[in-house]
Parts: structure tokens; sequence; C-alpha cells
């Protein structure tokens, strides 16, 4: 007979990740399945299903099936026992989506698994992030669903949307914990039932949590430093009050404060001082909260440059709309009397946001015309009335603007030594971390987006497995970029058509890429009745990467073998 061969790819090194995340044993202890579920248990089901995830950047249920049934023998020796292919079908996978999306039992879950991977991988706490981000889909908007119409930076407002918040740790983005609402919901009280739920799972008090100003809200702030940890954001003018930043900036000059510099990269990148401002706040419960809040007041140079820049843009437009009002042309809308005029002029200078800036000034020509005399039509003067706008820059408004220009106020209730000003925005400069993570979950490699499901509970099931999966991709970035990083060295063979290029910091998707190409072959003797297992020749580069993840030649030596088919053995069969 032929030999049967199957492909085993990144399979093997993705499950060997999600075992040393104790995956299965958490999740057999959670989820206890109806009593006429069959065949593996819900945890062996899901490691497959996170192996199918990551390796075909799929999330759609049918396809599960047809990707496992060509790989039974492999999966069979991943589980270590006897699987057939109708445990992978799509009636499986939603009663999982159904477990999967209860909160209680979901939390009780990752609460085990983010004990485990913070302790075997011996992770850093002192730094967490917060952010929000949005899925749109042509779902049907139904009252008190998931899909909802909701503020967005994104294009089709058209579309309805859900939202997830999340908290991830540095420097991996590993996510610690994770909340998905309706599209309408606002970001700000988002904020602590995940920070909430991501401290339950630190193993200590004083990690650092890191957001935008929406984070900043004084309930959040008093929620964090109650349960004795700290924030760090930036304060918008909801929480600063008015005239408050031009007070902290004139007080530069007034009391002679020194500017601390911010380096980076051997540049200077912005420059600010510190200042203490104690706050109070009553809870729910009716406690007076009571902290010292150091407050970072920075000038950063490029927001002040793409401040100016805008500015220069914005006033730019609105000078042309407003000197455009005098041209005439046909089909263009003439003004028959200045109070319309007036009030066009100042529309256009309030949706440019000019208003303290440019003032514009309506004359009014009236011109003589002398028509000459034609046939029976005498010589006659007709007098013709025009509107003309003009305009003028306020140049002490813009200049008095422009000292404004790129400051910002950072707020937290670390008040030590240690959080100097180039210490607070470096740590802030790093949210492309926790982005990076949105990325990957609603493109590649998770590509959550677009959404084939249509129901609300199934969706969020399939949000909390895509972001597990999550959690076992930043932790193969991790342990690659740690390794690299501790031997102060770069991996090269990973980019293709450059084999040269080098990086240490490289994507999951380069690296599971590497292993493409492994192949298990099985033949059949029939004189010795034996069947023997042997698998392709692992490359330089895939040695190398196994390596960096911490991983043994085991994880696919252990397909190689010899089984004596007499024996009855249930894991290892070939097919004759």
């Amino acid at each position: 007979m032929k030999p049967q061969i199957e492909q085993l790819d990144d399979i093997p090194v993705i499950f060997r990740m999600i075992k040393k995340m104790k995956v299965i044993e958490a999740m057999d202890n959670i989820f206890i399945p109806h009593k006429n579920w069959t065949g593996i248990t819900v945890g062996e089901l899901t490691s497959i299903w996170l192996c199918f995830l990551i390796s075909t950047q799929d999330h759609r249920l049918s396809y599960f099936v047809e990707w496992a049934r060509p790989r039974m023998q492999t999966i069979c020796s991943l589980l270590s026992k006897e699987a057939t292919v109708y445990d992978f079908s799509d009636d499986k996978l939603e009663l999982l989506l159904g477990y999967f999306s209860e909160s209680n039992q979901w939390n009780s879950f990752e609460t085990i698994i983010d004990h485990e991977v913070i302790r075997v991988f011996n992770l850093e706490t002192e730094v967490l992030r917060g952010d929000a981000t949005i899925g749109k889909s042509f779902a049907r908007i139904l009252k008190d669903g998931l899909f909802q119409y909701g503020n967005s930076k994104h294009f089709r407002k058209d579309l309805a949307q859900f939202k997830t918040m999340l908290c991830t740790l540095d420097p991996l983005g590993y996510p610690l914990s994770n909340l998905t609402v309706s599209g309408n919901s606002a970001d700000d009280p988002l904020y602590i039932p995940v920070i909430g739920q991501a401290m339950e799972r630190l193993p200590s008090t004083g990690s650092l949590f890191v957001g935008d100003c929406k984070l900043g809200s004084l309930a959040t702030r008093a929620f964090i430093h109650e349960n004795e940890h700290y924030y760090l954001c930036p304060l918008s003018g909801v929480q600063l009050k008015s005239g408050e930043l031009e007070v902290y900036i004139n007080n530069i000059k007034s009391e002679g404060i020194e500017l601390q510099k911010v380096w980076k990269d051997g540049k200077v990148i912005a420059k600010g001082y510190c200042t203490i401002k104690p706050h109070w706040y009553t809870n729910s419960n009716g406690e007076l909260i009571s902290w010292s809040e150091k407050r970072h007041i920075v000038r950063s140079y490029a927001y002040a440059r793409t401040q100016i820049e805008a500015l220069v843009k914005r006033m730019d437009k609105c000078f042309a709309d407003l000197l455009g009002l005098n041209v005439k042309k046909q089909g263009k809308k003439t003004f028959s009397n200045i109070s319309e005029l007036e009030l066009e002029c100042k529309r256009i200078v309030k949706h440019y946001k000019m208003t303290d800036i440019i003032n514009f000034e309506i004359k009014k020509e009236v011109t003589i015309k002398q028509i000459r005399a034609w046939k029976d039509r005498p010589a006659r003067e007709e007098t013709q009335t025009d509107y003309i706008v003009a305009a003028v820059k306020d140049e002490n408004k813009i200049i008095q603007k422009k000292k404004l220009f790129g400051w910002r106020v950072y707020g937290t209730n670390n008040t030590s030594d240690d959080m100097t000003v180039e210490k607070a925005v470096l740590l802030y400069r790093k949210e492309y971390i926790i982005e990076r993570r949105f990325n990957y979950l609603k493109n590649k490699p998770l590509n959550l987006l677009p959404l084939f499901l249509r129901t609300d509970k199934y969706i969020v099931g399939l949000i909390n497995v895509l972001l597990l999966a999550l959690r076992v991709i930043s932790l193969i970035e991790f342990n690659v970029a740690r390794n690299l990083e501790k031997n102060d060295k770069e991996i090269a063979g990973l980019y293709s058509g450059n084999p040269k290029h080098k990086t240490r910091n490289p994507s999951v998707t380069l690296i599971l890429r590497a292993f493409l190409g492994i192949y298990c072959v099985a033949s059949l003797n029939l004189k010795e009745t034996k069947i023997e297992y042997d698998i392709t020749t692992l490359n330089s580069l895939q040695k190398r990467l196994l390596r960096l993840l911490d991983m043994p030649y085991e994880v696919y030596a252990k397909f190689i073998k010899t089984v004596d088919y007499n024996q009855n053995n249930i894991i290892l069969k070939i097919k004759t």
C-alpha cells in the first residue's frame, strides 16, 4: 500500500504551548458538559480548535471538521487517545460557544489560566494597559442586542457594532481580562469591571494601569487607588478645570520652573515638570477616598507640530470658503441681503472652529452703471448692490493659542520620585502594545472580522475563544523575543525573499510559517505486522525556533515510532 502522509506543520508547537498553559485541565474542571456528551472532553476539543484557529487564521465553524479529517492520526497522537471525526463537528463547536458565553464560568476559567501563566512563564505584572475596540457587522439590530449603532472613528457609520474592552500585560501584550458589550456602550464605565477582573488575577498589589483619557474618570482613578494599585493617564478637558492648563503653563515663567527633558532614541521629544494635587471621591458605599495625584505637565514637540499644522490647514480652508462667497458664477447661490450672508459667514467660521481667531466684515458696494439708449429705449442708470466679505486673522489670539499647543497633563497616584516626567511619557507612548493585540484580534492572524455568526451569545463565546488564542499567540512571541534578548541576538531566515533580514521581535505569523512543510509519514510492513512512523527532517531554522520557544525536539520526534498493529493499538492506526 502507499504510505499515509499527514501535515504536521506548526500544530505540535501550538499544542505544546496550550498544554504548558494547562488549558485542558482548567477547562475540564470548569465546563461540565451535558450527560449526553460523548467523545473527547471539552478541554481536549477546545485545544485542537485553538490549533486550527491559530494555524489557519479562520474561525468559520464548518471548516474545522474538514481540517481535522486528514489529520486524525496527528490529533490522536497529540491527545494520546482515540478521537473520531465526529468529535470535531460544527454542532459540538456551537455547544462550546454556548458554554463559553456564560460570563461567570468563563471568568473562573480565565482566572485559573492567568494565574498559571503568570507563575509558569514568570511574567512581569508591573504595567497593564486598558483600551476598547469595536467590530462592525451587517447583523440586524435588535432591542437590547449586542449589535447597536454607536460612536466610531471607523468608516461605515451605518453598520451596527459591538465593543470589546481589553486589559493586557506589558511588555508582551498578554490579554489578562476582557469584556464584550453592545456597540452603543460608553467606554468610561467599562474600565472598572475589566480592571477589577485583572486585579483578581494579579499576584500582588502595586501594579500600574495605563490608559487613555477615558480611564481618567474620577471614579476609575479612585477605584484603582482604593485597591492599592496605580494609574497613569492623560487628563482631558472634562477632568481638568477650566483654565487649569493655562495656569500650569503660565507657572513655568512666573515661578521659574526648570523643565525636565524627555529623551528617546538620542533625541529630546518632550519637556515638562511635576506638581501634586489632592483628590477626594465618595464611592457607592458612601466612603470617602482621598489621595494625592502627581500631575506631569508635558509639552510634546511632535504633538505641537501636529496641532499647528492642523490649525494652519483649518485657517486656510476657512479663508478660502469665506472669500469664495465673493465669487459669482453660474449655478452658485448668491445672497440678496446682508443678514443671510452674515449667517453663512458665521456658519463657516464655526464649522472650522475659528470663531476666536478669524474676524470677518461684510462691506456694501454700490455700483452705478450707465446704459446707452437703444431703439425706443432711452438712456438710463442702473444701480447694482453687492456685498463683499473681508476676513482677517487675529495674530495675538493665534500666538496665545500656539503657546498651548503640544501640552498635556498626565495624572498618576504614584507620587514616588521614581515616577519622573520621562518615565511617565515613555510608558504612555507604549500604547501601541495593546493596539497591536487589537489588530491581531480583528485582522490577521485571528481574523475576527468579518463575523459569520448571528446569535449574540455565540459571538460572545467566539470572542472569548479568540482572546484565548490571543493569549497563546502572545506567549509564543514573548518566548522567542525574551530568549533572543537574553543572548543579545537576532534571528534571520523568517522573511520570504529576504532571508538575510534579521529581527529581535518576530511576529507569530513569521514564527509559525517557518514550520510549514513538516510531514508525518506512516508506512505499513505486512510481513512484520509493523507500522513505521517518521517525519521530514527539521531544518536549522526550525530547530533554533524550538530552542527559543523552550520546546524540546520531542515535540516532533514523538511522531517517530514503530507500532505492532496486531496489538490493536487504538491510538496509532493506519488505513489499509
